[in-house]
């Protein structure tokens, strides 16, 4: 019977040390272009935690287009405040922006999410959430075979970097790659937000599947999942152990400046 993993323990784990460090007394600016289902989820659940820790959110909703100059400026004003202790853009930007720059306009020491492309040396929500599950099972993964499903710059980028060089071997794919290279992975992530492209018998006896994918990449409903060791449910999964970490990154930011 595969092992459910319970992402909102883990993440109360996190929450719960947090709540016995000293509370900063900064807040974090949230940025949001748009009404993306998935970064509206996020933000609720980052509501929560931010409320469960005395920490203010300040939510900056853009329903219109207010071009890459304008949100550049606010984000570099908001990065010279010495009362913003992070921030935190929703992602991806809508095409019209340049979103390497608008990353790159927010200060490393305020950059929550690790996007800068200079970093002040601590690590990406997405990898953190991956240690905690592993540390969680007791799974090592440098003598695994692992698989990466999308390339992308939140979730596929930081994990594969973070991963090479350290693992028995590393299967970098993307939605139109040949997934029957999947049956040789001991551990699958996947993030590239395509409901159901992921289905069990895909996957080799044993093997454990992290899901990024908003509303689940990987099938989970109307199939057996016995032979699985682990995964992360659709809901409830990775969501809130990404929360957790963006706010230990958070407390460690603040520490800095």
């Amino acid at each position: 019977m595969a092992i459910v993993i319970d992402g909102k323990m883990i993440a109360n784990k996190i929450i719960n040390y947090l709540k016995n460090q000293p509370t900063p007394n900064k807040s974090l600016i949230v940025e949001m272009m748009g009404h993306n289902p998935a970064a509206h989820s996020f933000l609720e659940q980052k509501k929560r935690v931010a409320e469960k820790l005395r920490i203010p959110i300040i939510l900056y909703l853009h329903n219109y287009n207010i071009g890459n100059y304008w949100l550049w400026r606010e984000i570099n004003e908001f990065s010279q405040r010495p009362d913003i202790g992070g921030i935190t853009i929703s992602l991806p930007l809508p095409l019209e922006y340049n979103q390497e720059l608008i990353l790159n306009s927010i200060s490393p020491l305020k950059d929550v999410d690790c996007l800068n492309e200079a970093t002040a040396g601590i690590e990406s929500p997405t990898v953190g959430a991956v240690k905690k599950i592993c540390e969680s099972l007791q799974f090592n993964v440098a003598d695994k075979k692992i698989a990466v499903v999308g390339k992308g710059f939140l979730v596929g980028q930081p994990i594969i970097r973070w991963l090479s060089g350290q693992v028995q071997k590393l299967f970098v794919l993307d939605s139109k790659s040949d997934l029957s290279i999947l049956k040789e992975a001991d551990l699958v992530i996947t993030g590239v937000g395509k409901q159901g492209l992921i289905k069990p018998e895909m996957l080799k006896s044993g093997a454990g599947v992290i899901d990024f994918g908003y509303g689940g990449d990987m099938q989970t409903t109307s199939c057996s999942l016995d032979h699985l060791n682990f995964y992360t449910p659709a809901f409830g999964g990775v969501g809130p152990i990404l929360v957790a970490c963006l706010f230990e990154n958070f407390y460690k930011l603040t520490s800095l400046h």
